[in-house]
């Protein structure tokens, strides 16, 4: 079994009939996940929160695909059927693995940019700094 690693959304799941994997929580499990259900992740995450096991398998199939895609999204279902518990642990602590820090680093969180008067995320200077289109503009009056 490989190391995991938490600053990478990684956590470790040990059965108990003595096999071990890691679950991955991170951008190829989402894309795993959205394609296995046919739809984006957070309507996956919203019905696995809801109650619905298809979704509920789906994100754990994801998780676990990363590291070990030779399981079956029917094994993953039996997995979490008879290890219910134990499954549930490392999806959270693989969940709260993967999700951002930006609390713990000191930032907050965002992409970084200041909000002002500069360029949004499009490069459009927002509607109160811009100049209409279309318009002549007069010469400097002397």
């Amino acid at each position: 079994m490989t190391a995991q690693n938490p600053m990478k959304g990684e956590t470790a799941l040990k059965l108990s009939d003595g096999r071990e994997f890691t679950l991955v929580s991170g951008f190829r499990a989402f894309v795993i996940a959205e394609k296995n259900y046919g739809a984006p992740i957070d309507k996956v995450q919203e019905d696995a929160q809801a109650g619905y096991l298809g979704a509920g398998v789906t994100i754990f199939h994801a998780m676990l695909a990363v590291r070990h895609p030779e399981i079956s999204i029917d094994e993953a279902g039996e997995i979490l059927v008879a290890e219910r518990e134990a499954v549930l642990v490392a999806i959270s602590e693989a969940a709260a693995n993967g999700a951002p820090k930006a609390k713990a680093e000191g930032r907050k969180p965002g992409n970084g940019a200041s909000a002002g008067t500069s360029s949004g995320r499009s490069g459009a200077k927002p509607a109160s700094i811009r100049k209409p289109s279309g318009t002549k503009r007069s010469a400097p009056s002397r």
